[in-house]
């Protein structure tokens, strides 16, 4: 299907918080039997929690970053770790009431590529945790591509590759957008794109490796 040129300009398109759509889509990927058209009507609160405690908000709405980058300054990727424990505390909170989960966090990966990319394809449902990385501009990871530095979610595997929750995908593919699941007894995962190119140092960037865990 050919894709339809736009004219109008959508909600996300000029914004940068694909940092909060990445998180909150790991997260909602990582808790069993959560439904996200429920978790949007029933907890819009926790988006302003999110919005609340995220500094220079000017800046970060424009650029995605506390400072200039994403997040190419050190100084920046030590913020946005201290954001995202930050994040991990306001899901904590509100799940323990509903779910009755004990603890969220959103820790850095450290250590070796290759082996980070031999977990993410271990398992198609890993349970309890999804990933988080930044994505560098026209990287050629994604099946289909976003053409910016970009905040994924990785939910789980398939045979062709890792699946990805993208908050930007659909604006690409317009009337061709569908998402697909993975699923392991009750844990359905959606997903709307795919890791197919290598994940390396020229394709994602250093120190933007999170796991999102639910314990």
């Amino acid at each position: 299907m050919t894709k339809q040129p736009k004219n109008i300009l959508q909600q996300g398109e000029l914004d940068q918080f694909c940092l909060l759509y990445s998180v909150l889509n790991a997260f909602i990927s990582a808790c069993p039997g959560l439904d996200t058209e429920a978790f949007k009507k029933d907890h819009q609160d926790i988006w302003a929690r999110m919005i609340a405690v995220t500094p220079s908000l000017q800046n970060f709405a424009s650029r995605g970053s506390i400072l200039q980058g994403i997040p190419k300054s050190s100084l920046d990727v030590q913020l946005k770790q201290a954001l995202l424990s930050q994040y991990a505390e306001i899901l904590s909170s509100t799940m323990r009431k509903i779910k009755g989960y004990q603890q969220i966090e959103i820790l850095p990966v450290d250590g070796n590529l290759d082996e980070w990319k031999d977990e993410l394809s271990e398992s198609s449902v890993p349970e309890g945790r999804s990933w988080l990385c930044c994505l560098k501009p026209s990287s050629g990871v994604l099946k289909h591509p976003i053409h910016a530095e970009h905040w994924i979610a990785i939910v789980g595997g398939t045979k062709e590759g890792p699946a990805v929750a993208c908050s930007y995908t659909a604006y690409n593919l317009g009337m061709g957008y569908k998402e697909k699941q993975v699923r392991r007894d009750d844990n359905r995962r959606f997903y709307n794109n795919m890791i197919i190119g290598d994940l390396n140092e020229e394709t994602i960037f250093k120190k933007s490796r999170y796991v999102l865990q639910i314990s």
